[in-house]
């Protein structure tokens, strides 16, 4: 590759742009629904098909990164965001508009084994922490301007059009134009990258090894990224609901997912660069505590500044995780011929998760109201610290 565009610059941008893109998906959701008359259940069916997409096709992992080399499967990824946001500006009923965004998401867990793996094997166990805390903050580098500028627009209209449809174009034909300009890139080059090379070298078969889950070294970890994201990754998803049923101006959501994404940024980085000092083990159980608590508060406050400033912090809690839990997966590999295969494997478990939890939060907040929502994930957040103390017995 031309020595003047490095892989990891390529990569760092691909990062930027699939989390940006990810992270306005709910916001646009949530804007749809209630200018279609639907509500939170559908939300939460839409989002869940969409994770399944994803969970799916992230176990075709190996055989896309050896097959068409890393940063090439990435053009693809970004060019499915391009295109599902850009069909969405046009869309005519939310299940149209959410069938764009499962397809616009369908590489979003491929994106993050990648990812995720890459970075395990090329860094030092000593400085990972700060590593993937510094990869996981540059994602919100795109989710704090991609979502706030969504938040604003959708929120309006131009012209006559709904705000989201304004979004959705613009966001789409960006996605599309960048993935043309690299896939034709990457096609200009006679030589593979040393990312792309590691792909497509070191990858033995086309599906991870499940025999790794009969170790606990594995599984605990594991299950402790499920039940943080079962607590932590649908905050965002059904925050607008919760802000209006607390009186919260429409046009104000977008300050909240503002600060939301700037503080999962600075928590990321500060969280990261906390384990490599602390430990993860330490560092995930204040965290997780923290968040549950801020959690329950979210849930009884009623004053628009405790909320922002709930939401805040919470967003430092609920992101800062992200790099920690990343890292205890990471340290329980023993061979770097294992990262790609636990990270598939990590990936298809928070899936999974992920998959159940909106469809859990989205009938609980039709059936009962959406304070109820943030109170189950309260407690989801409390039982993610219970496999690190198991996990602590085994001596990792």
């Amino acid at each position: 590759m031309n020595s003047k565009v490095k892989p990891t610059f390529l990569l760092n941008i691909f990062h930027v742009l699939i989390d940006g893109l990810f992270e306005s998906v709910p916001l646009l959701l949530s804007f749809m629904a209630i200018a279609w008359g639907s509500g939170e259940k559908e939300v939460g069916l839409i989002i869940s098909l969409a994770v399944m997409a994803s969970t799916v096709a992230g176990l075709a992992t190996k055989p896309l990164s050896r097959r068409f080399g890393r940063l090439t499967a990435l053009t693809g990824i970004t060019a499915l965001y391009g295109a599902g946001f850009f069909m969405n500006a046009f869309a005519a009923n939310l299940y149209f508009a959410g069938g764009c965004f499962i397809l616009a998401t369908a590489g979003h867990t491929v994106f993050h084994s990648i990812s995720f793996s890459y970075l395990s094997t090329a860094t030092d166990r000593a400085g990972l922490g700060t590593v993937l805390g510094n990869f996981t903050a540059l994602g919100d580098i795109g989710r704090v301007p991609f979502t706030a500028l969504a938040g604003f627009v959708a929120a309006s209209s131009l012209f006559g059009f709904p705000g989201w449809r304004i979004v959705s174009f613009i966001y789409g034909l960006g996605a599309l134009s960048f993935s043309y300009w690299a896939g034709v890139f990457l096609f200009s080059q006679n030589d593979r990258t040393p990312i792309e090379e590691s792909a497509a070298t070191k990858a033995t078969k086309n599906l991870p090894d499940l025999s790794l889950l009969r170790n606990s070294r594995y599984v605990l970890p594991i299950i402790t990224n499920s039940f943080d994201a079962f607590g932590s990754d649908r905050i965002f998803t059904f925050l607008p609901f919760l802000l209006l049923a607390k009186h919260i101006e429409p046009q104000q959501i977008g300050l909240f997912a503002l600060l939301f994404m700037l503080s999962g940024l600075a928590g990321k980085m500060v969280c990261g660069r906390l384990v490599d000092r602390f430990g993860a083990r330490p560092v995930f159980i204040a965290a997780e505590s923290s968040m549950a608590l801020l959690l329950g508060v979210l849930v009884v406050a009623s004053q628009p500044s405790l909320l922002l400033v709930t939401a805040f912090l919470l967003g430092m809690v609920t992101k800062g995780t992200v790099p920690v839990v990343q890292t205890i997966v990471a340290n329980a590999v023993e061979t770097p011929a294992e990262y790609e295969d636990i990270f598939t494997l990590n990936s298809l478990a928070r899936g999974v998760t992920n998959i159940l939890a909106p469809l859990v939060f989205g009938f609980i907040a039709a059936a009962y109201g959406v304070i109820w929502a943030y109170g189950v994930m309260g407690i989801a957040a409390c039982c993610a610290v219970l496999p690190i103390a198991l996990l602590r017995k085994t001596g990792r």
